[in-house]
């Protein structure tokens, strides 16, 4: 385990949390992205995927089971006429 969280723990903090902004999700080309949600997972982080849209996919990796943290998807959250603005304020906060 990560020395950082580690003392985190140690000292009775909050978990390390996460969000991975992803334009739609699950997706059977993300691989990496599965990879490192699950092993920050098993290292007591709190992952969020928050997806712009679901990928609609069929056929996703085994593992996507495996996600232990919230998937919420703005499409889902918002409607129509504020989506924009919410990805003009994310792209704010990210620049």
């Amino acid at each position: 385990m990560n020395a950082t969280l580690e003392a985190s723990r140690e000292r009775g903090a909050e978990p390390v949390k996460v969000a991975y902004f992803l334009r739609s999700w699950p997706r059977l080309s993300q691989t990496f992205i599965l990879s490192e949600i699950l092993m920050l997972e098993a290292q007591g982080v709190v992952v969020r995927v928050v997806g712009l849209e679901s990928s609609g996919e069929q056929l996703v990796q085994p593992d996507v089971a495996r996600v232990r943290g919230p998937i919420a998807y703005l499409s889902e959250l918002l409607p129509r006429s504020r989506q924009g603005r919410a990805l003009l304020h994310l792209r704010t906060l990210l620049s």
